[in-house]
Protein backbone atom coordinates (compact mmCIF):
# COMPACT_ATOMS: atom_id res chain seq x y z
CA UNK A 1 0.00 0.00 0.00
CA UNK A 2 2.57 2.38 0.96
CA UNK A 3 4.42 1.42 -2.36
CA UNK A 4 1.43 2.45 -4.30
CA UNK A 5 1.37 5.86 -2.75
CA UNK A 6 4.69 6.55 -2.52
CA UNK A 7 6.22 5.89 -5.92
CA UNK A 8 3.62 8.29 -7.66
CA UNK A 9 4.07 10.66 -5.16
CA UNK A 10 8.16 11.08 -5.75
CA UNK A 11 7.61 10.89 -9.80
CA UNK A 12 5.10 14.18 -8.91
CA UNK A 13 7.17 15.82 -7.19
CA UNK A 14 10.44 15.51 -9.83
CA UNK A 15 7.76 16.94 -12.44
CA UNK A 16 7.02 19.83 -10.20
CA UNK A 17 10.66 20.25 -9.24
CA UNK A 18 11.27 21.30 -12.46
CA UNK A 19 13.36 18.21 -13.54
CA UNK A 20 16.21 19.31 -10.94
CA UNK A 21 16.80 22.64 -12.58
CA UNK A 22 16.61 25.33 -10.36
CA UNK A 23 16.36 27.89 -12.70
CA UNK A 24 13.55 27.53 -14.63
CA UNK A 25 11.58 30.53 -15.32
CA UNK A 26 8.05 31.67 -14.11
CA UNK A 27 5.68 31.20 -17.25
CA UNK A 28 3.65 34.04 -15.74
CA UNK A 29 6.61 36.98 -16.29
CA UNK A 30 6.68 38.79 -19.71
CA UNK A 31 9.83 38.28 -21.38
CA UNK A 32 9.18 40.87 -23.61
CA UNK A 33 10.18 44.46 -22.31
CA UNK A 34 7.18 46.83 -21.39
CA UNK A 35 5.72 48.64 -24.38
CA UNK A 36 5.00 52.69 -23.56
CA UNK A 37 1.35 53.98 -24.49
CA UNK A 38 1.70 56.64 -27.11
CA UNK A 39 3.57 57.67 -30.76
CA UNK A 40 5.99 55.12 -32.02
CA UNK A 41 9.73 56.53 -33.39
CA UNK A 42 10.23 54.54 -36.46
CA UNK A 43 13.70 56.07 -36.80
CA UNK A 44 15.54 53.89 -34.29
CA UNK A 45 16.68 56.77 -32.69
CA UNK A 46 17.15 57.30 -29.15
CA UNK A 47 14.83 59.55 -27.59
CA UNK A 48 16.34 62.17 -25.46
CA UNK A 49 15.15 63.96 -22.59
CA UNK A 50 15.60 67.48 -24.21
CA UNK A 51 13.91 66.32 -27.79
CA UNK A 52 10.61 67.99 -28.49
CA UNK A 53 7.45 65.93 -27.98
CA UNK A 54 5.48 65.33 -31.70
CA UNK A 55 1.74 66.21 -31.53
CA UNK A 56 -0.02 65.54 -34.64
CA UNK A 57 -2.16 68.85 -36.09
CA UNK A 58 -5.19 69.52 -34.51
CA UNK A 59 -6.00 70.66 -38.26
CA UNK A 60 -6.45 66.86 -39.32
CA UNK A 61 -10.01 65.75 -38.00
CA UNK A 62 -10.48 61.90 -39.43
CA UNK A 63 -14.40 62.40 -39.83
CA UNK A 64 -15.22 58.34 -41.40
CA UNK A 65 -13.34 55.15 -42.34
CA UNK A 66 -14.22 52.12 -45.28
CA UNK A 67 -12.19 49.30 -43.65
CA UNK A 68 -14.01 46.01 -45.31
CA UNK A 69 -13.18 46.34 -48.60
CA UNK A 70 -10.02 45.74 -51.03
CA UNK A 71 -8.99 49.47 -50.64
CA UNK A 72 -9.56 50.52 -47.54
CA UNK A 73 -10.37 54.12 -47.11
CA UNK A 74 -10.61 57.48 -44.73
CA UNK A 75 -12.36 60.26 -44.80
CA UNK A 76 -9.88 63.31 -43.80
CA UNK A 77 -10.73 66.97 -43.83
CA UNK A 78 -13.29 66.31 -46.10
CA UNK A 79 -11.10 64.47 -48.72
CA UNK A 80 -11.05 60.51 -49.20
CA UNK A 81 -7.61 58.90 -49.33
CA UNK A 82 -6.00 55.63 -49.81
CA UNK A 83 -2.83 53.81 -47.69
CA UNK A 84 0.03 55.16 -48.55
CA UNK A 85 -1.40 58.57 -49.45
CA UNK A 86 0.10 61.71 -47.99
CA UNK A 87 -2.29 64.67 -47.11
CA UNK A 88 -2.86 68.06 -49.20
CA UNK A 89 -2.48 70.00 -46.30
CA UNK A 90 0.36 68.69 -44.06
CA UNK A 91 3.47 66.29 -44.08
CA UNK A 92 1.10 63.20 -42.95
CA UNK A 93 0.92 59.68 -44.59
CA UNK A 94 -1.64 57.28 -44.45
CA UNK A 95 -0.18 54.45 -43.03
CA UNK A 96 -2.75 52.20 -42.18
CA UNK A 97 -6.46 51.67 -42.24
CA UNK A 98 -8.59 49.14 -40.00
CA UNK A 99 -12.00 49.50 -38.43
CA UNK A 100 -12.60 52.20 -36.35
CA UNK A 101 -8.61 53.28 -36.83
CA UNK A 102 -6.43 55.28 -38.96
CA UNK A 103 -2.51 54.63 -38.37
CA UNK A 104 -0.68 58.23 -39.38
CA UNK A 105 2.83 59.06 -39.61
CA UNK A 106 4.24 62.63 -38.94
CA UNK A 107 7.69 63.28 -38.29
CA UNK A 108 8.55 59.65 -37.80
CA UNK A 109 6.35 58.87 -35.12
CA UNK A 110 2.51 56.86 -36.14
CA UNK A 111 -0.09 58.08 -34.18
CA UNK A 112 -3.38 55.63 -34.37
CA UNK A 113 -6.51 58.29 -34.70
CA UNK A 114 -10.25 57.01 -34.65
CA UNK A 115 -13.09 58.98 -36.49
CA UNK A 116 -14.34 61.60 -34.46
CA UNK A 117 -17.83 62.12 -33.12
CA UNK A 118 -19.69 64.94 -34.27
CA UNK A 119 -21.84 66.56 -32.13
CA UNK A 120 -25.80 68.25 -32.77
Amino acid sequence: MIKKVLIPLVIFMFFVSGFGYSDTRNPFVDLLPKREDGPVDLTGRQAHSKTKEVILPSSIIVEGVFWDTQMPQAIINGDVYKERETLKDASVEIVKIEKGLVHLLYQGRIFIVSPSKKSK
